[in-house]
């Protein structure tokens, strides 16, 4: 991934992975579409939360835990860092009253 030095302001850990025009995915960063964090999940020790980028992007953010309703699921695993609850399992659970697609495995 080509790289460019974090802008000013930028308070992310993960500066050096900001994408350059260079980058296939770029074109993801110049589109309208984005991503909304659930601010109410925020971790700053988490990668995707302080990224501004994946939310850019519009791809998948950290979510609540289904189990618990509070903790962090972050968007690259299935289980919450709070509780431990396995997001699928609670998810499959819920029935229709999960606010996934069943079927989706988060």
């Amino acid at each position: 991934m080509a790289s460019v030095p974090c802008p000013p302001g930028c308070n992310n850990p993960n500066y050096h992975l900001h994408t350059a025009p260079s980058d296939p995915a770029y074109f993801l960063l110049e589109d309208s579409y984005t991503s909304t964090p659930d601010l109410s999940i925020y971790r700053a020790n988490c990668y995707i939360c302080t990224d501004p980028e994946f939310a850019q992007m519009g791809m998948p953010l950290c979510k609540p835990c289904l189990a618990c309703k509070t903790g962090h699921v972050p968007a690259d695993d299935g289980e919450c860092d709070d509780c431990g609850a396995d997001q699928y399992e609670a998810h499959m659970a819920l029935g229709d009253a999960s606010p996934y697609a069943i079927g989706d495995k988060p």
